[in-house]
C-alpha cells in the first residue's frame, strides 16, 4: 500500500537517487533474511523475539514484542486514514449522499474506518497466517490490476494529464535537502517486512534455507518491479504536480479508469492491512502471555 507514496518521494530525491536506494534496500533486505535464516539454523529458534532472547536475554522478549506491536499494531493506523479518505471520496459521488440528508454519514471518514475494521477483523483473529491465503491471492491480483489500469489511464488520458515534456530534466536532477531525507524513509518503509518473515516461513510445507531465500527473492523482486512501474507511470502522468499520495492525482482525473483504480486500491488496502495487524496481534498476545507467566511465578513464590 506504500506504493502510492513512491512517486512523490522519487521525484523529490531525483529518479537516479530513487532507483539507487531502492536497489540498495533490495540488497539489504535479501542479506538481512540470509542472516535471519542462518541465525535460526544455529539457535533452532524461528522467531525474531526468540532470536533476541538468545542474543540478549529475557528482557529482549518484551523489547522486541513491544517494538513489533508498535510497528505492526499502532503505526499502520495510517492505513485507515488512507482507506477512509479514498472510500469516503467515492461514497460522496453517490446521488443520495448529501451533507444535509439522512445518508450523509456514508461520506464521513469514521464510517469508512468502521467499514475497514469490520472487513479485516475476521482475518486478524485467524490463528495462523496461512489462513489468510485468500486475502493474499486477492492482494496479489489487486496490485497487478492496479498497475495495469495505471498504464491504461496514462495511455487513454494522454494530453489531459498535467505531465509536460519540458519537465523531464527536473525528474533526473539529484537533490540533497530535507525532502530527500524524507524520501529515504519512504524507501525504508517500503521494504520493511522482516518482522513478518518468520510467520510466513513457518507456514511453508518444506522449511529450508533455500526455500526461505527463494520466496524472499521472488517477493522482493515483485515489490521492486511494482515500485518502479508506479514511480515511472505516475511521474510521467502527473509530472511535477505528483502528490504525496498519487491517488489524490488519480481522483482529479474524471475518467472511468480513475474510479476503477480507486475501487481496486480499496481492495488492495483491505487485503493488505490484515497481514500487518496480524503480526501486531501476535506480538500483543506474546506480551500478555509473558506478563501472565510472570504473574503466575510471583503467586507461586508467595505461596511458598
Amino acid at each position: 500500500a506504500g506504493m502510492v507514496a513512491v512517486p512523490k518521494s522519487s521525484y523529490e530525491s531525483g529518479i537516479p537517487w530513487a532507483i539507487g536506494y531502492y536497489i540498495w534496500n533490495y540488497i539489504l533486505c535479501v542479506y538481512s533474511i540470509h542472516l535471519y535464516l542462518r541465525s535460526a539454523e544455529l539457535s533452532g529458534h524461528y522467531s525474531v523475539p526468540k532470536l533476541g532472547y538468545e542474543c540478549f536475554g529475557h528482557c529482549s522478549l518484551y523489547f522486541v514484542n513491544i517494538l513489533q506491536f508498535i510497528g505492526f499494531g499502532i503505526l499502520p493506523i495510517a492505513y485507515y486514514i488512507i482507506f477512509a479518505g479514498l472510500l469516503s471520496s467515492l461514497l460522496k459521488l453517490l446521488p443520495f449522499v448529501e451533507d444535509t440528508n439522512a445518508w450523509s454519514f456514508l461520506g464521513t471518514q469514521w464510517f469508512s474506518v468502521l467499514v475497514l475494521a469490520v472487513l479485516i477483523f475476521p482475518l486478524i483473529i485467524k490463528k495462523k497466517i496461512q489462513e489468510l491465503k485468500i486475502a493474499g491471492m486477492l492482494l496479489f491480483s489487486g496490485v497487478i490490476l492496479f498497475i495495469i489500469l495505471l498504464f491504461v489511464l496514462r495511455i487513454a488520458s494522454g494530453n489531459a494529464l498535467p505531465y509536460n515534456h519540458e519537465e523531464d530534466k527536473e525528474f533526473y536532477k539529484l537533490k540533497f535537502d530535507q525532502a530527500f531525507l524524507s524520501s529515504l524513509s519512504t524507501a525504508l518503509v517500503a521494504y520493511g517486512f522482516q518482522s513478518a518473515f518468520f510467520p510466513i516461513y513457518n507456514s511453508l510445507k518444506h522449511k529450508s534455507y533455500y526455500n526461505g531465500m527463494k520466496f524472499t527473492f521472488l517477493g522482493i523482486s515483485f515489490c521492486f518491479v511494482i515500485y518502479m512501474c508506479v514511480m515511472f507511470v505516475s511521474i510521467y502522468s502527473f509530472g511535477i504536480h505528483v502528490k504525496g499520495d498519487v491517488l489524490q492525482n488519480v481522483e482529479e482525473v474524471k475518467e472511468w479508469e480513475s474510479f476503477v483504480l480507486r475501487v481496486i486500491f480499496l481492495l488492495v488496502m483491505s487485503t493488505h492491512t490484515p497481514f500487518i495487524f496480524f503480526i501486531g496481534k501476535e506480538s500483543l498476545l506474546a506480551i500478555v502471555a509473558l506478563l501472565y507467566r510472570r504473574h503466575v511465578k510471583r503467586q507461586k513464590r508467595k505461596r511458598r
